[in-house]
């Protein structure tokens, strides 16, 4: 599957996953994966968090970025207001718009351990990528797992391979997206891996809701798509 873009994760992330390559005692391959995808991750945030500071460093003294940023969080409203709509007209199967963020069930999309989209996973994605193209948005993918280790990371690093395995699905359905007709250059693919989760992993139900992928969806460029910043391309 072609490579698609940058992989990021928050900082907690980082830490967490940087421990958890540091301790793995074989794998060598997959560990050199994730420190690469980690130091990604890295670059990435730096640049956002200076991009933010700089913002922020602006909003404090210039009336005309205030009221311009103002003005981004109305259409970001407007925006939200529109796809729910959207949505209510015509739901998407295994699709669920919560708080704006469209949720991606992880057991529709693919089989467990798979970032291969299933036939009706590809389906629901031409419809998803039909809303993205009408309302000329740029996306932002968030792969997530639950706490399960991978069969064949048991005895190497379970959160090092969720973190993978997060980017790769996150990465397949971005694939599915350019495929209908979304641009490359309006997406920004991450991946939590089993670091954000929205239930218990304590119970299969909490498993199951932590299984997905989050898509989020904005009227503008992200500050590092208007510098005219490069990504580097996870392999896929």
């Amino acid at each position: 599957m072609k490579a698609f873009w940058r992989t990021g994760l928050l900082v907690g992330t980082l830490a967490t996953a940087a421990v958890a390559a540091g301790c793995a005692g074989k794998g060598t391959r997959d560990l050199e994966e994730q420190n690469r995808v980690l130091q990604q991750a890295l670059d990435d945030l730096q640049r956002r968090n200076a991009a933010l500071e700089k913002e922020n460093a602006a909003l404090k003294g210039d009336d005309k970025i205030r009221d311009a940023y103002i003005k981004k969080l109305e259409q970001e409203a407007e925006l939200a207001r529109r796809i729910k709509e959207l949505m209510a007209q015509q739901p998407i199967e295994g699709v669920t718009l919560r708080d704006g963020v469209f949720q991606l069930e992880g057991d529709f999309f693919f089989r467990s351990g798979s970032d291969d989209v299933s036939k009706e996973g590809v389906e629901s994605l031409k419809k998803l990528a039909a809303i993205f193209k009408s309302q000329d948005v740029y996306v932002r993918i968030v792969g997530h797992t639950d706490n399960d280790p991978i069969k064949r990371s048991l005895k190497e690093n379970p959160t090092g391979m969720n973190l993978q395995l997060g980017a790769r699905r996150a990465v397949s359905v971005a694939h599915e997206l350019q495929k209908a007709g979304v641009e490359e250059t309006r997406m920004h693919v991450i991946s939590m891996g089993q670091a954000d989760p929205v239930a218990s992993n304590d119970t299969k139900e909490g498993k199951k809701k932590n299984r997905r992928v989050d898509i989020m969806v904005s009227t503008t460029a992200p500050q590092w798509r208007a510098e005219g910043k490069k990504d580097a391309e996870p392999s896929k």
